[in-house]
């Protein structure tokens, strides 16, 4: 077994969660090993803050009344930033950072926004689903993503009947969700349009619905297979293709490894994902286990909610309001539940760019005032500062290291 140094474990908690936080810091040291320290990590237990009291409302359609339309537009909006915080209080203080981790992952790769959507009881719901699944069954989570009235508003396939199929979701669940451009026909797309006709939900309850009526009950061809296929059977069509295990794995080592996925390694841990049925547990441990993911420390720009939620657990900050929030993660181009198109947010040095240096700044320093802890310089930063640090016991110790390009790097 691999011997678990303290860098390591502060690259694991960096990477699998938010921050090198002293409660992940306590945790993961304890470990004799890596695998040790991986599966202690897989192990923690999930928890929710509390839910805004709106968090399961039915959609309000009465908008005939021009008053009232406007009374249920300034509670809509007050729900969206209710929503927002929500999320990020969620990060803060989630009990298993991996989990909080995968599921801003997954939010933004099963993408949905506030913007198109329109109905923040609708988006909480997504992502409550996406965390249950974040680190459990993708099987699970492709079942209920189809099955998400969020996502079914969002891709338009609301009013997707048989008479005119639309392909919105059948395309980008092809193209972006499972198995990636060029691994499947235009008449795939169709055909799978057809099969998800009638996928709906209820104007009333705003929850999930069949509607038989609308469906096209013909034979279609999918994949080379032909027959009946209803919106329960697409799951599982796709999971049966060999490019999915491939497509889910080389974003997932994307996002927790480097840009530069190893194809022969990459395809070994795609076939015992599928083998596995689509456990993604198990594809994070194989991740984490590989000798690219401890080489790869210092190498990944932090997105605005990594550099925000870590420097809060890792400082002891207390709670920022709302404002605070909103307008941080606004300016720093991570908008919560709403980006910019289907394809997600950016990524790496996307992240870094003349637009947002001065917000970033801006950020840090408000951290580096009202930081609570000085942890270690393992905790602080993945790599060697860029300027020379003052010593520990300075008063500009933490302010220079915030400061500096090096905390900007998981």
């Amino acid at each position: 077994m691999a011997i678990l140094t303290l860098e390591n474990a502060c690259h694991l908690a960096r990477r699998a969660g938010f921050s090198a936080s002293d409660a992940q810091f306590r945790l993961l040291t304890s470990a004799n090993s890596q695998e040790a320290a991986i599966d202690l990590l897989l192990g923690q237990s999930a928890s929710i803050v509390e839910l805004p009291s709106w968090y399961d409302s039915a959609p309000n359609n009465r908008e005939d009344d021009p008053e009232l339309r406007k009374i249920l537009q300034r509670e809509s909006l007050n729900m969206e930033k209710e929503l927002k915080y929500w999320w990020f209080k969620q990060m803060v203080a989630n009990t298993s950072p991996l989990q909080e981790k995968a599921t801003l992952f997954w939010a933004n790769h099963f993408t949905s926004s506030l913007k198109k959507v329109k109905w923040a009881p609708a988006l909480l719901q997504q992502n409550l689903s996406l965390r249950t699944h974040a680190i459990g069954s993708f099987r699970g989570m492709l079942e209920a993503i189809l099955q998400d009235p969020a996502m079914l508003i969002y891709l338009d396939n609301t009013n997707s009947k048989k008479q005119s199929p639309n392909e919105n979701l059948a395309r980008e669940l092809l193209e972006l969700f499972t198995m990636g451009e060029g691994n499947y026909t235009e008449e795939d797309i169709k055909e799978l349009a057809r099969a998800l006709t009638g996928a709906s939900i209820e104007q009333r309850t705003g929850l999930y619905k069949f509607q038989h009526r609308n469906h096209d009950n013909g034979v279609k061809t999918i994949f080379g297979e032909t027959a009946n296929f209803t919106p329960d059977d697409v799951a599982d069509l796709i999971l049966r293709q060999p490019q999915t295990g491939l497509f889910i794995t080389d974003k997932l080592w994307r996002f927790f490894v480097n840009d530069v996925p190893d194809t022969e390694t990459i395809a070994a841990i795609s076939n015992r994902f599928v083998e596995n049925d689509y456990d993604i547990s198990m594809l994070l441990r194989e991740l984490f286990l590989q000798e690219a993911f401890w080489a790869a420390q210092g190498e990944q720009i932090k997105s605005p909610m990594e550099l925000v939620v870590g420097s809060m657990q890792l400082l002891d900050i207390d709670m920022l309001s709302q404002r605070q929030v909103l307008a941080f993660s606004k300016s720093m181009g991570q908008d919560l539940f709403d980006p910019p198109h289907v394809k997600g947010w950016a990524s790496g040095k996307a992240w870094y760019t003349t637009g947002n240096l001065a917000i970033r700044e801006q950020a840090t320093q408000y951290f580096a005032l009202h930081a609570k802890l000085t942890p270690d310089i393992a905790q602080l930063l993945a790599t060697d500062a860029v300027a020379t640090l003052p010593a520990a016991e300075q008063p500009h110790y933490l302010r220079s290291i915030l400061s500096d390009p090096s905390f900007q790097i998981a």
